[in-house]
């Protein structure tokens, strides 16, 4: 992966690492342009309105996912300037771009409705094929509703109506918008009383069987939604 192949809109994530007060800090940017192989064209970063005031000399992150996955690299801000009057920073990448895999385990809060249901027959599923036709509607197995805690690529928290035994499997199919439906099974590793009026478990679920693309939709979703919550500064 190279500084060119990064298409023109793609969303950034900006983080400032040479300031202690505020590393720890996540603004929300857009490629503009690619300059030449060390240098692109970035949108000031905007946090609630308000646009972020990056000094020329500072180090920054640049987080951003494509459909390869997600990648990292270290800039250098080298100028500031106007572009079809939108105010940008020219960087100089000081690094090269490095696949990172955080995402992958960060745990994001986030509530949706899902369906579930055990699975008895672990040892049947093998390929993609058997965890479809485990996750089809059947009037025999049917799919229990819940709502989310949070999501990751490795795994969700789901509140369920019954308390799932730990080690127990569960095929869970989740729709991240309205053309993308995602089929998994996980094992349980987590099952606690989260609410003791309503009777309601915390269940925890490990993916077991899940395809990288599956996988890598439900970062993409994450990475998104985290994009969207900072543009309106609720993050």
């Amino acid at each position: 992966m190279q500084l060119n192949d990064i298409t023109i809109g793609t969303k950034l994530e900006v983080s400032i690492t040479n300031d202690f007060k505020d590393h720890k800090n996540k603004y929300i940017s857009q490629l503009e342009q690619i300059v030449d192989e060390h240098t692109l064209i970035i949108a000031v970063p905007i946090y609630a309105g308000n646009i972020i005031a990056i000094s020329v000399g500072a180090i920054v992150n640049i987080v951003f996912y494509n459909e390869k996955g997600v990648f990292s690299f270290n800039a250098e801000v080298k100028k500031r300037g106007v572009k079809d009057n939108i105010n940008v920073l020219i960087l100089d990448a000081i690094q090269p771009l490095k696949k990172i895999q955080r995402r992958e385990y960060f745990r994001f809060d986030w509530v949706m409705p899902v369906k579930y249901k055990e699975v008895k027959n672990i040892q049947s599923i093998k390929d993609e094929e058997a965890i479809r036709m485990i996750c089809r509607e059947d009037e025999d197995e049917p799919f229990e509703r819940a709502l989310t805690k949070n999501i990751s690529g490795g795994g969700i928290g789901i509140i369920t109506k019954k308390q799932h035994d730990m080690k127990s499997y569960i095929a869970v199919q989740l729709s991240l918008n309205k053309c993308v439906t995602i089929n998994v099974i996980g094992k349980v590793v987590r099952a606690k009383l989260y609410n003791s009026q309503t009777m309601q478990y915390d269940t925890g679920i490990l993916f077991t069987h899940v395809n990288p693309q599956k996988r890598d939709a439900i970062i993409k979703f994450i990475f998104e939604q985290q994009i969207k919550l900072k543009q309106k500064g609720m993050v």
